[in-house]
């Protein structure tokens, strides 16, 4: 009888211990699933503000699926929701000519964390459009690894326009002065051929009017230029000595012949 006590006893308590562990377990439960509630309406109202951004946010796994763009996001690339259930990758929204740039930086930014500086990459839109974009981003970290990667892209169309616009009306401009530089220059050798030709009249007329030291006027232009030669003078200041010298009479054109 005393051991039909004791068994009973011992059952009520492995009962009762059970039940309390039972108790417990279902306090957790509640407390997960309260969790679990809690971290969906964060993540819900977190997609409504990147919704509303407007930078094109995305986040990629491990293989490259995208498993979260922003509105913005997907407008870039002519993308609804509806493509983003059905599910596409980095390289559906990256030109083929700039796949290998994108698979290299992603292994970059994995094992190193995050891009300092912007890449610019060839977007492609769903229609098959082509378009510059800037791209950067940062690895997504859990519990010490890395699980994806999360960044920015900006559709750089317009600001690519405005350089290649601005780089053509530079090309212009550069043009238009090499042009005015060569008619400038054309104009200032038509000028000193014009002034050679007033000064050889002159010099032509001195003769005349003094055929008594005709060739000296030409003697004293060479010499003169012999000696800024030597001195070392510049070859425009040679060329106006020279010029200079071949006139340095012109003063007799005014004294009476007879004298």
């Amino acid at each position: 009888m005393n051991a039909s006590l004791k068994t009973d006893k011992a059952d009520l308590t492995q009962i009762r211990r059970l039940e309390n562990e039972l108790r417990q377990l279902r306090k957790k439960e509640k407390k997960h699933a309260l969790v679990e509630k809690t971290l969906a309406i964060s993540q819900a109202s977190i997609n409504e503000l990147a919704n509303l951004l407007p930078n094109s946010v995305f986040e990629l796994d491990m293989k490259g699926n995208v498993v979260f763009a922003n509105t913005a996001g997907l407008n870039v690339f002519g993308l609804t929701q509806k493509d983003l259930k059905k599910g596409f990758t980095a390289f559906d929204v990256i030109a083929p000519e700039s796949h290998e740039d994108v698979r290299k930086n992603m292994q970059k930014v994995l094992k190193g964390g995050q891009e300092h500086m912007p890449h610019q990459y060839l977007g492609l839109k769903k229609d098959g459009t082509k378009f510059p974009v800037l791209l950067q981003s940062s690895s997504v970290i859990k519990n010490g690894k890395a699980v994806g990667i999360r960044g920015v892209i900006l559709d750089i169309t317009k600001m690519q326009e405005a350089h290649d616009l601005i780089s053509k009306a530079k090309s212009e401009l550069e043009h238009t002065v090499e042009m005015r530089d060569i008619e400038l220059k054309i104009s200032v050798e038509k000028l000193h051929r014009i002034l050679e030709q007033i000064i050889s009249a002159f010099a032509s007329t001195i003769e005349k009017r003094d055929p008594y030291t005709a060739g000296h006027q030409q003697r004293t232009a060479t010499l003169a230029q012999a000696i800024a030669h030597k001195m070392g003078l510049s070859v425009e200041t040679i060329k106006t000595i020279y010029m200079a010298s071949l006139i340095h009479d012109i003063g007799k054109i005014y004294v009476p012949a007879e004298i």
